[in-house]
């Protein structure tokens, strides 16, 4: 699906480009995995560990939920996002509201390195609830990497277990952005579980084809994730796909679409935020089953460029690529009317919130329980 240069972003890759690669061939033996076993990354102990016990005032559940996602992918503009992501917490914090915060593996690493407080506050704030998504060059990532001229890895012609092996590897290293082969870093899901004391909520790990979909699933369960992302699908309590259960989603509010409506939601279209939010909780409310869930989705980046850098740098699916390709900044003033819309319909939610609760990951992992 092409994206006519909405208010999605640009993302591009600094550091990683110096970063020694070892070849997939060889990467398993020099972090002593044989190639048929796969064992998680060790890491080492300095970091930044969150306090996994802090918990967040308790909430309960209405009828009709909101939620807030916040993908923070950025790279290229690193510092930029890093400010639009602690403006986000702060707007969040200063409203008692709920935040699902999804970190790339590049990010991670990057947060880790430049902007450590910004990373610990990520980790302990207790109303966030810190998850993870895949994006290319992971190569079981969907949309990328495909059977019909675009598997680059060769991953669609490995059996089950080699699947799980590959995919398991690439989410306990590091990810070259370039040549899109593991490092010998540790990185991944594996990497971010270590940092934050807990596996992180959600998995963003849609896959193409449902072979591949179920190697990605089984991996990212015996990691200790408590959901996975459908799109595409109405998702409810109880869900699942591949014996994880689904994080409920029953609308997905992409409100960066304001341009063109994607998935025919014309509710995002609205100017004032107000109104997005109150016409995406009226539909939700007159679902049938219960609770139905509107998940209000940002990237850090809609805030910042024109279009997306993993989008940009990945459109050609086969490597190496250039990490150092960018979009064009938004304006000022187009910076402006983003956040001022984003804002409004964060400030609705709260003075909603007898109606419609606003609720998280861990709100919805304790449900589980």
């Amino acid at each position: 699906m092409v994206l006519n240069r909405q208010w999605l972003s640009c993302f591009l890759i600094l550091a990683a480009c110096s970063v020694s690669t070892t070849p997939a061939a060889n990467n398993d033996a020099a972090v002593g995995l044989d190639s048929g076993a796969v064992a998680d990354a060790g890491g080492t102990d300095a970091g930044i560990v969150s306090d996994a016990s802090t918990e967040p005032t308790p909430v309960t559940f209405t009828d009709t939920v909101s939620m807030f996602h916040l993908n923070v992918q950025e790279y290229g503009y690193l510092g930029d996002s890093a400010e639009l992501v602690g403006k986000v917490m702060d707007l969040f914090d200063s409203l008692d509201m709920r935040l699902d915060i999804y970190l790339t593996t590049w990010m991670v690493d990057e947060y880790e390195a430049k902007y450590p407080d910004l990373l610990k506050r990520i980790l302990t704030t207790p109303n966030v609830s810190v998850s993870y998504h895949t994006r290319p060059p992971k190569p079981y990532r969907a949309n990328f990497s495909d059977k019909d001229g675009h598997d680059w890895y060769g991953i669609w012609n490995m059996d089950a277990q080699k699947q799980y092996d590959e995919i398991k590897l690439f989410e306990s290293f590091g990810v070259d952005l370039t040549t899109g082969q593991r490092t010998s870093a540790e990185g991944g899901f594996a990497k971010l579980k270590r940092l934050y004391g807990r596996a992180p909520y959600v998995a963003g790990d849609e896959a193409d084809g449902q072979a591949l979909q179920t190697s990605v699933d089984k991996v990212f369960k015996d990691l200790g994730v408590t959901f996975v992302i459908g799109h595409g699908r109405e998702a409810y309590e109880g869900d699942l796909r591949n014996d994880v259960p689904l994080k409920p989603e029953v609308i997905d509010a992409k409100v960066f679409s304001m341009d063109s409506s994607l998935d025919g939601d014309a509710c995002v279209m609205n100017a004032d935020g107000k109104d997005v939010y109150d016409c995406e909780m009226a539909r939700c409310a007159n679902g049938q089953k219960k609770p139905c869930t509107v998940a209000f989705k940002m990237h850090d980046n809609d805030f910042l460029a024109d279009d997306s850098w993993w989008l940009t740098v990945y459109g050609k699916k086969v490597p190496p690529w250039n990490p150092a390709t960018t979009s064009p900044k938004l304006s000022s003033s187009a910076k402006a009317t983003m956040w001022n819309r984003y804002e409004q319909i964060v400030r609705r939610a709260k003075e909603k919130l007898a109606t419609y609760a606003n609720v998280g990951a861990k709100d919805w992992a304790k449900r589980l329980k």
